[in-house]
């Protein structure tokens, strides 16, 4: 799984994301909005750590590997979709990938479970901090 690291490793919701631009709302998508929510999930448990008196996470994407082997639920697997339209539209002429179980290149590993990521992020670090051992940010 390492060699797929450079590659898409997560993915958000990237379709019909409503914002509001110059006080007209409108419709987004891409990874223009999905990127941000998955910076958000990251600064979300990050700040669970920094309110611990932890250190950030480090690098995510190899963490996120290592996680997702130990506990599939963190996240979310999107088997049914594509990228094969474009803001331009969709047609037989678009080029992209399908969704598949398990890694696949429109999703990378999925969605991610926030919940199941703090959970296993927190019974971590408590495990580290009754025995006072030194918390890897890279866990």
């Amino acid at each position: 799984i390492r060699d797929r690291v450079s590659t898409q490793s997560t993915g958000a919701l990237g379709h019909n994301y409503v914002i509001v631009a110059n006080g007209q709302v409108e419709e987004v998508g891409g990874t223009s909005a999905s990127s941000p929510v998955i910076a958000g999930v990251i600064a979300l448990l990050n700040d669970y750590r920094l309110r611990r008196g932890l250190s950030p996470l480090g690098p995510f994407n190899p963490l996120l590997y290592k996680l997702v082997a130990l506990y599939p639920s963190i996240v979310f697997d999107t088997t049914v979709g594509d990228n094969k339209c474009t803001e331009a539209g969709c047609s037989n002429n678009c080029q992209g990938f399908l969704c598949a179980k398990g890694w696949d290149p429109v999703t990378g590993l999925g969605s991610p479970n926030y919940s199941e990521l703090l959970k296993y992020i927190s019974q971590f670090d408590d495990e580290r901090l009754a025995k006072k051992e030194a918390i890897d940010p890279q866990l």
